[in-house]
């Protein structure tokens, strides 16, 4: 019966219609800075890219010129989020003026169009703890097992195939993409008199902020003695591997192929691109970028572009 209600949900999406009414009120509600000058009382059952233009839906132009009139002529019922608009005399095109047309248009796309789950679901073949909590409207999908003193928040998706154990905390309204680890033990050895490597064991947990997105396939290990921590809107993407004890701090985005080792810090708004591997006990200072591929030895104070192997500070971030 769920499974039956998501498609009929979807189907619904697709027939709904928006008006452009609904659009500035949401944009206004929203503190959005935008401009709309048009008289034409427009609605659309889509969105669609520049390169598949068609009537009825919501589009997106990053710096508006003469060249698209040809494009957008034809078009009815047409909604274009932009930098300014042309006159190519067509009244059942509007355009909502914006500085920032790509963050406006996929607000847009969010609010209206992105799929809001299904209320209270568990998947099949999902183990759940009975001390485990769960907020409000959680979804849980296939095969995913959640043990031990685990809490997660309300409105939270955790998606297939995803473990969560130990002591772990997941606030509201995060996504968990198929495949993620959440809490085991990390890399943490120390040798005896026989140079034996002998295993420190893992007391702390994971502590997840709100609104949280992380990717599939996710490792985050949990703190040795204090928990690993990743704060509220951190973004991590797929294939990424946290270390335990490691502090991320709001805002932070952390892309494909990271690795963040022990002890390490990204504090706040800091950009770590694809295949990073930040050394342990390491600090990127707030609103730094690391560049792709870069191997970061040491600390980086904040406000700064580094790159390279080693990575050096190559400039500073405006």
């Amino acid at each position: 019966m769920k499974k039956r209600l998501i498609c009929r949900v979807r189907l619904e999406i697709d027939k709904m219609k928006i008006n452009i009414q609904d659009i500035l009120k949401y944009l206004h509600t929203n503190n959005v800075d935008f401009y709309y000058g048009d008289s034409c009382n427009i609605e659309i059952e889509g969105y669609c890219s520049l390169k598949q233009l068609r009537s009825h839906c919501i589009t997106w132009i990053r710096n508006i010129t003469n060249k698209y009139i040809k494009d957008l002529k034809n078009l009815e019922n047409c909604i274009v989020v932009s930098n300014g608009k042309v006159n190519c005399s067509n009244d059942k095109l509007g355009f909502i003026v914006t500085d920032d047309p790509r963050t406006v248009f996929f607000l847009i796309l969010n609010h209206f169009f992105a799929e809001k789950g299904v209320q209270d679901f568990v998947g099949k073949n999902t183990i759940i703890d009975i001390g485990v909590s769960l907020g409000k409207n959680v979804t849980v999908g296939n095969n995913c097992i959640i043990a031990g003193d685990i809490e997660i928040g309300d409105r939270t998706v955790i998606a297939d195939n995803t473990v969560i154990k130990g002591k772990v905390r997941i606030g509201k309204e995060c996504i968990v993409h198929s495949g993620v680890v959440i809490g085991e033990d990390g890399f943490g050895y120390f040798t005896d008199s026989a140079k034996h490597p002998i295993k420190i064991a893992h007391f702390g947990g994971v502590s997840i902020g709100d609104y949280v997105e992380i990717g599939a396939n996710v490792c985050i290990d949990r703190g040795t003695l204090d928990d690993t921590v990743i704060g509220s809107y951190v973004k991590i993407d797929n294939l990424v591997h946290i270390a335990h004890n490691v502090q991320i701090k709001e805002n932070a985005m952390i892309v494909a192929g990271a690795i963040i080792c022990g002890s390490a810090c990204v504090n706040e708004g800091s950009y770590i691109a694809p295949g990073t591997i930040i050394r342990d006990y390491v600090c990127i200072g707030a609103n730094t970028m690391i560049g792709m591929g870069s191997v970061v030895t040491k600390n980086i104070e904040g406000n700064k572009i580094a790159l390279g192997i080693p990575a050096k500070i190559i400039g500073d971030k405006s």
